[in-house]
């Protein structure tokens, strides 16, 4: 940029006294990201200045996803990110909305558009989990390794911008009044950005996470059905990668817009409801009633007065991450994140982020992090056994229901349980279903595909005669429409 478009960049600025202005600086302080309100317009005048030089200028409503994108291809690919990242935060602040596309929130929505303040001075990452895990363990009883997952897991929202995927944390119990809404409330006063809701729209849900990215905090999850469920679920699945998107048509011109969908989230729920694809995201940790002395040791939460050590901890991690943000992308970038034995694939991707972070505390937190992770991951393969040999078998007397035929052969059933990713065979433990994975799966029921003559060929097949039995002893029948 010349030096004569400087001058006029400046004296633009310099006539904007009256307008409302958003900054951000990067961690390293090279590069800085400001976008001013354009008075009596909708508009803004965004600036990105790297390394002392300006790099971008525009006038453009923010809030659409192609003028953010046109503002970061003019920059260097080292700080693309970051300033794609920043102008999304940006946005959001700057309130503007010149679409009906747009989401608008009430009041009481519960958003945080203002990170908080970091904390004046360095601070030690051992002391603030530490810190952290002790007020968990004074209000509500976990699980074993319960207390440390949920303080990595609240940090590890402080990080989320430098993160390629999120590990979900899934609160389950078999009902009421066992923990589930303390530790949501846990989560809202600690966690960056925490949004908390229950029966979300889709619609505002998929717009307000690429706006904010927020700590999404979905309560009562058992309560949904239909297709409010099914967008749900899909909302889950793919914002659990950096790159994750949903496509929608938006507006009167029915345009295809992307959205991210990728921010932290926890959900709470009775029962076991997830799909199985959104449970391999997930940490679980499941909750149950306490008594007696384990009730008596514990402090009641009262929200109305945490603040006053919720607020200093929610600073601690925010300069925490700042401070530390480099340290964890070079770690995540290189791989030198050191999984246990036996954890791999998804379950390596889930634990990655919250490993890390564990080991900026320390050797003693890298170590009973990955007993924790290690205890986790196979409790998660063992639940997931049972429930996936059931769901197999209810997915096959689906096929038969709706093919009405009286045989299928492994290759046509598994071409159909694939097909919909919704089911999750795509992705059984990280490889598509085949059938030595099907047969083995439906083995402890007793079955096993037969021969049968075809004309000269003998295939092996599934009969309806021998799986109908199976149905009727497993399955819960089929409720009429």
């Amino acid at each position: 940029m010349s030096s004569g478009d400087i001058d006029y960049v400046t004296g633009i600025l310099a006539t904007m006294t009256n307008a409302d202005r958003f900054t951000r600086t990067s961690a390293d302080e090279s590069t800085m990201i400001t976008v001013e309100r354009v008075p009596k317009k909708t508009a803004a005048f965004v600036t990105v200045v790297h390394l002392g030089s300006i790099v971008a200028v525009e006038t453009c409503d923010v809030t659409r996803s192609g003028a953010r994108a046109k503002i970061v291809k003019t920059c260097c690919e080292g700080i693309r990110e970051y300033v794609g990242q920043a102008l999304l935060e940006l946005a959001s602040m700057l309130g503007t909305s010149t679409s009906s596309n747009e989401v608008t929130l009430p009041d009481d929505s519960g958003r945080m558009t203002v990170d908080s303040d970091p904390w004046p001075v360095a601070v030690e990452a051992a002391e603030v989990l530490t810190a952290l895990r002790s007020q968990i363990a004074q209000h509500v009883a976990l699980p074993l390794y319960g207390d440390i997952v949920l303080a990595l897991w609240i940090a590890h929202t402080y990080w989320i911008g430098s993160l390629h995927f999120t590990p979900y944390l899934w609160l389950t119990s078999p009902t009421k009044q066992c923990g589930k809404t303390t530790v949501l409330e846990l989560c809202e006063l600690l966690s960056r950005r925490p949004w908390r809701l229950s029966n979300p729209s889709a619609a505002a849900l998929f717009r307000i996470i690429e706006l904010e990215r927020p700590t999404l905090l979905l309560d009562e999850y058992d309560t949904l059905n239909g297709n409010r469920l099914d967008d749900l679920t899909g909302v889950l699945n793919d914002g659990f990668s950096v790159r994750g998107k949903v496509a929608r048509c938006v507006g009167d011109d029915h345009e295809v817009r992307t959205f991210s969908v990728f921010c932290a989230k926890a959900i709470a729920g009775i029962g076991t409801t997830l799909a199985d694809a959104t449970r391999s995201r997930c940490i679980r940790l499941p909750m149950a009633r306490v008594t007696g002395p384990v009730l008596a040791r514990l402090t009641s939460l009262r929200t109305d007065r945490a603040e006053r050590w919720a607020g200093p901890l929610r600073s601690q991690l925010s300069r925490l991450a700042i401070d530390s943000a480099d340290s964890i992308v070079e770690r995540l970038r290189e791989g030198d994140v050191v999984m246990p034995e036996g954890v791999e694939g998804r379950d390596a991707q889930v634990w990655e982020a919250l490993l890390a972070i564990a080991d900026l505390a320390g050797p003693e937190w890298g170590a009973v992090a990955r007993e924790a992770c290690l205890a986790l991951v196979k409790a998660r393969r063992a639940d997931d056994d049972g429930d996936t040999k059931v769901r197999l078998l209810r997915d096959v007397r689906a096929y038969l229901n709706e093919s009405s035929c009286e045989s299928v052969t492994s290759k046509d059933l598994i071409a159909w349980l694939i097909d919909d990713e919704s089911r999750g065979w795509a992705d059984y433990r990280g490889k598509v279903l085949s059938a030595e994975m099907l047969a083995r799966l439906l083995k402890p029921f007793g079955l096993k595909p037969l021969k049968v003559r075809e004309g000269s060929s003998t295939p092996r097949v599934w009969l309806r005669s021998q799986l109908e039995p199976v149905f009727d002893q497993y399955l819960e029948p089929i409720a009429p429409e």
